[in-house]
């Protein structure tokens, strides 16, 4: 769709970013994810936290406000959230971690797709 997911090397600043327009739309920083994280499941290891690894739209933000921006981050286990316009912070979701983490994504047909570690869909 022409969008790149951005972010700065200390993860405050997280965008998205149309190369072809010079449009930037304003994510919520990696901290703010950081900050929703249950404690007992916290890694103490910041370089996870400052990564969003995996980035997929439902739709394109250059034609419709209606779209999700899925993100998968510290990939070794299942860290996933979601960003709707006009949210102030990530909406995270738990996965069952069995599957190991996810290492690919996609948007088909109304639907995101998950492809874990352990070949899951």
């Amino acid at each position: 769709m022409g969008w790149l997911l951005t972010q700065s090397f200390d993860g405050e600043e997280v965008n998205l970013f149309n190369p072809f327009s010079d449009t930037k739309i304003h994510l919520p920083n990696q901290f703010a994810l950081r900050a929703l994280q249950n404690p007992d499941d916290f890694i103490e290891e910041h370089e996870f936290y400052k990564y969003i690894k995996l980035a997929t739209l439902s739709a394109n933000p250059s034609f419709t406000s209606d779209y999700v921006l899925v993100i998968s981050y510290n990939t070794d286990v299942n860290h996933l959230a979601y960003w709707l316009p006009g949210d102030i912070n990530w909406t995270l979701f738990d996965m069952d971690e069995r599957y190991g983490g996810v290492c690919n994504m996609t948007y088909y047909k109304g639907q995101f797709y998950l492809l874990t570690w352990g070949a899951e869909i």
